[in-house]
């Protein structure tokens, strides 16, 4: 007698268990590294929260309450926060909270996607369950950011698609226009598979579905584009151009680089991209199962894809190529589903068992980066904001203490220090939060001497820097004054340094640090410049 396990009832249920259960584990173990406190695991989040907090009680969409700046790569995202600021008011809690909310409806969007691509119950349990590893999930909230929310958004906009092409109709129509522009608006990455997908819909003659669907996920790109060059600001927000991958046609090798090269080399060092596109390639010319549009999805994604590490990188806490992997992992299940299915109907009883062997083998073999990556993303949560709360988090309340509302800042780390203290007035030389400054990056101007005239004109009360991103290009004349360091950094930046411009600046500098060491936890030491402060100390940059 043949026996067989029942299928689940629910297939998102116990993913949806485990995935709250890591996140009590996570957050426990963030709480027991931080004193009870709960710190981001990077510092971008704070820049978000910084400008809703502007915009909400200041009206000003900016870092600053006082001017407009272009520093949100998520303008969405960023509007909603401040949305929820002003209902709720301020905490530090709540974009976490929301991020946690925006994944776990997520993984019940991706059970509905896989029941239409014909995946069933324990297929979708399993999927599920790498969703919530593999994405991966809980790092995505530990960084308090929009990746979440884009996560629900795009998988909100696939299933609306697949039911478009399974059922058409207005409404599907309009929920894909809908959520297109919401994913977009959040997270401009929406655009490399809006635009394989729009291309879908062309090709199966819904010319009309597909320029509306075009037209609606580049409204917000264009909204936010005409804003900000209005306030005298880039069409796109400083982040995608100091992080973006533009077309250059300087040399060979630009030529090569911009015509797919460096695609080709990011998905070479992105393994648990490029097993998982194996078994899309194989789908895409295979003929279709019980999900008719199986071939055509999966060459849509393997575009979208290359489009994204073309034009975007991946890594920086797991977070950029999010969007891609629960599609990628769910297109993956159906074609492993549907290869499992030909071995029960066209294998023979005593070649089944191998057959059924070796689609488990290969469904292993490409899934083992990927959680490799996914192990790699949970452990790495409580070291990263243990880090940021010995830095970024003690600097910026530092601030908050010792320094009076209006304080002028000069820092290469925006988030935390433009979101704690109170009404500061930030020179951002890394560029995120100054326009200048990000054209001085991107090459439009001399660094050395366009850091030294906006240090000049801005005259900030203390500098906070980490040297190793900067080299020479700060202004020798700058006066050292402490560094904070701590064992075992988890970011790639050495020891962070203070700095003064004048001797009357850096000696008040040194005192309010004196003032504030006692509060610093046990692990941060500090260490002062020992330089007479009568005249200018050389600067240790150079």
């Amino acid at each position: 007698m043949r026996h067989s396990f029942p299928s689940p009832c629910f297939p998102w249920l116990v993913p949806f268990v485990l995935f709250w259960a890591g996140l009590f584990c996570a957050v426990r173990g963030v709480l027991q590294a931080t004193d009870s406190i709960w710190v981001y695991t990077i510092d971008d989040p704070y820049i978000h929260m910084a400008m809703a907090k502007n915009l909400a009680f200041s009206g000003v969409y900016g870092v600053t309450p006082f001017e407009f700046s272009s520093s949100s790569s998520s303008p969405l995202w960023t509007l909603f926060l401040g949305g929820m600021y002003r209902i709720f008011g301020l905490s530090d809690l709540l974009p976490g909270i929301l991020a946690a909310g925006c994944a776990g409806a997520s993984i019940y969007l991706a059970d509905r996607i896989g029941r239409i691509m014909g995946l069933g119950p324990w297929a979708r349990l399993l999927c599920n369950v790498c969703i919530v590893g593999l994405a991966p999930l809980i790092p995505l909230i530990s960084t308090g950011m929009e990746h979440a929310a884009h996560l629900l958004l795009g998988l909100g906009f696939l299933l609306a698609y697949v039911s478009h092409l399974e059922k058409p109709g207005c409404r599907p129509a309009f929920n894909i226009f809908c959520l297109a522009a919401l994913a977009t608006g959040v997270r401009y990455e929406t655009l490399f598979v809006v635009l394989p997908l729009g291309a879908y819909l062309y090709i199966r003659n819904r010319r009309g579905a597909a320029l509306l669907l075009l037209l609606s996920a580049s409204l917000p790109v264009v909204i936010y584009g005409v804003v900000s060059v209005a306030h005298g600001n880039a069409f796109l927000p400083n982040s995608l151009l100091l992080k973006g991958h533009f077309p250059a046609a300087r040399t060979a090798g630009d030529v090569v680089a911009m015509l797919g090269g460096r695609a080709i080399r990011a998905l070479w060092r992105a393994p648990h991209l490029l097993l998982l596109l194996l078994p899309l390639a194989v789908a895409a010319w295979l003929p279709a199962g019980r999900f008719a549009h199986r071939p055509g999805l999966s060459a849509c994604f393997l575009f979208a894809v290359m489009l994204h590490l073309q034009f975007a990188d991946t890594g920086w806490f797991y977070r950029y190529e999010a969007y891609l992997m629960s599609p990628l992992l769910l297109l993956a299940f159906a074609a492993f589903a549907e290869r499992w299915s030909r071995c029960l109907r066209l294998c023979p009883g005593p070649k089944r068992t191998t057959a059924r062997l070796v689609v488990v083998l290969c469904a292993m073999g490409i899934l083992t980066p990927a959680v490799g990556r996914g192990r790699q993303a949970w452990r790495d949560v409580t070291p990263a904001a243990s880090h940021v709360y010995r830095e970024q988090y003690q600097i910026a309340h530092f601030v908050k203490a010792m320094y009076p509302p209006g304080v002028r800042i000069a820092l290469n780390d925006l988030g935390a220090l433009s979101y704690y203290p109170d009404s500061p007035h930030i020179l951002d030389l890394w560029g995120l939060g100054s326009f200048e400054v990000a054209n001085i990056r991107r090459g439009k101007a001399d660094p050395a001497n366009g850091f030294a005239r906006l240090l000049e004109d801005f005259q900030p009360d203390l500098i906070v820097v980490y040297p190793d991103w900067f080299g020479d290009v700060l202004p020798p004349t700058l006066c050292p004054v402490a560094t904070w360091s701590s064992p075992a950094h988890y970011w790639n930046a050495g020891s962070v340094s203070f700095f003064a411009t004048t001797p009357a600046r850096a000696e008040s500098l040194k005192n309010n640090l004196r003032q504030y060491e006692p509060r610093l936890p046990a692990s941060v030491t500090v260490r002062y410049d020992d330089s007479p402060l009568g005249g200018i100390s050389a600067n240790p940059i150079r």
